[in-house]
């Protein structure tokens, strides 16, 4: 449905330090800044110049005040003050967030730099569902990542705990009973 797009670019925030849970609440996000959003993919309908557009901070700021998506059908009047857009020639396009439990997590922005009107409104729910599927699968990757993590402390615990069982099963040859005893009730203060 995005055939008069010309350029696509995904941006993304800081990676967050653990993945959200369902028993944990979230806290309030602080507000997201442009200068922490990277492009991480940027493609181009011709394929000869996939460099990334840089980030507009009046669309960024836009998008992520409202937390909903953005439609401009004439980019070069509604954003001349956003040095980005005109160096960048986009004459219109759509932006949307990508939404997670912890807040906006990245920017996914489709334009077109030769027509104006180029988008409709159709194309901004599309773009707002395509947005929440990618916001999704991210997460889906996170939390995934965090398992892997938490399977390899656990793995690493478990072998800490035969390493001091097998420890003790040898020092137990060696001393007395009584002594294993008050060992065991304290372990930590031996």
């Amino acid at each position: 449905s995005f055939e008069v797009a010309t350029h696509l670019t995904v941006y993304l925030g800081p990676a967050r330090a653990s993945a959200p849970s369902d028993l944990v609440p979230v806290s309030a996000p602080e507000a997201p800044r442009a200068d922490q959003f990277s492009p991480v993919f940027a493609a181009t309908r011709s394929g000869r110049n996939a460099s990334p557009t840089p980030l507009s901070r009046v669309l960024f700021e836009r998008v992520t005040r409202k937390g909903e998506g953005l439609l401009f059908e004439d980019a070069l009047k509604t954003f001349s003050s956003s040095e980005s857009v005109i160096l960048s020639r986009i004459q219109s396009g759509v932006c949307v967030p990508l939404w997670d439990r912890a807040g906006i997590r990245g920017i996914l922005q489709v334009d077109n730099r030769l027509v104006v009107g180029a988008f409709t409104e159709q194309d901004l729910d599309l773009l707002t569902l395509v947005g929440n599927h990618i916001a999704l699968v991210l997460a889906n990757i996170e939390m995934y990542e965090h398992l892997a993590q938490l399977n390899r402390d656990l793995r690493d615990a478990l072998m800490r705990i035969r390493l001091l069982d097998t420890a003790k099963d040898h020092l137990s040859r060696f001393v007395p009973e009584a002594v294993r005893r008050i060992v065991d009730k304290s372990p930590v203060r031996p």
